[in-house]
């Protein structure tokens, strides 16, 4: 139990991809040390393809054995959704309130692990979080829809909408919170390895997140998305992208 007087504390950590390539490493002990002072009142945010959903529910399933691993950290785990997900499981979660909004949770047996609503503004830490959830996945073409592949993967024009009237409304947050980054900046994390191919293919959230920047004013944009560890300031707002690093605290 932490000490009276004790303040929460928010980390950021990039796409998960179920550890597909590894990266659990990075939430290690060895990696990740600062866990062990943790507690449920701190929260990891995972900026996007997690990997952890699905329609499976076999308990020696790996997608439940890595739900119930995340649910047994120290931590609470908060998953942005991106592109690579099931999105039809998204959709079917109940949603609770928590940090101030609504927010959708699968309850596993060993705990819980949320994931963030399209338009909501969490507070967290006395810091305020817009969400915008999804990008485009340019490898579509090689997947199945409804198996590993969803339409609802980018924003939709009802989301737009809840998402331009609660921008108008608030007019200010902290952070942006996405899992891609506006059009006018993709550019700048895409210099190396295949991902220049996210210019090539237009992705209609990253367009929209351009034209939210011009009605929602944030000092910084948390995503992961383009599999590189990087941070950028343009016109005032830091634009940082999160991959393969242990959890970094804001």
């Amino acid at each position: 139990m932490k000490q009276k007087g004790y303040k929460m504390s928010v980390w950021l950590f990039g796409d998960y991809h179920r550890n597909a390539t590894g990266e659990k490493e990075f939430l290690t002990l060895n990696s990740f040390p600062e866990q062990t002072s943790l507690s449920k009142s701190d929260t990891v945010i995972i900026t996007g393809d997690t990997g952890l959903l699905s329609n499976v529910t076999d308990p020696d399933s790996i997608y439940v054995k890595e739900q119930e691993w995340f649910a047994t950290r120290n931590y609470t785990t908060l998953c942005v959704m991106g592109n690579h997900e099931h999105w039809d499981t998204f959709d079917n979660l109940p949603t609770i309130k928590k940090w101030g909004a609504n927010v959708k949770v699968l309850k596993t047996r060993k705990g819980d692990l949320f994931f963030t609503i399209t338009g909501e503004v969490y507070i967290i830490d006395n810091k305020s979080f817009f969400v915008v959830n999804g990008a485009l996945s340019i490898d579509k073409s090689m997947r199945t829809i409804g198996f590993d592949w969803f339409p609802q993967e980018t924003i939709s024009t009802r989301d737009s909408n809840i998402v331009i009237d609660k921008a108008l409304a608030i007019k200010e947050v902290d952070y942006l919170l996405t899992h891609t980054v506006n059009a006018d900046i993709v550019r700048h994390f895409t210099a190396t390895g295949s991902n220049y191919h996210n210019i090539k293919y237009k992705c209609h959230t990253s367009e929209f997140l351009a034209y939210l920047s011009t009605i929602l004013k944030y000092k910084e944009n948390l995503f992961g998305h383009f599999h590189i560890q990087k941070s950028i300031i343009v016109n005032n707002i830091k634009y940082s992208c999160f991959f393969k690093n242990k959890p970094l605290k804001l």
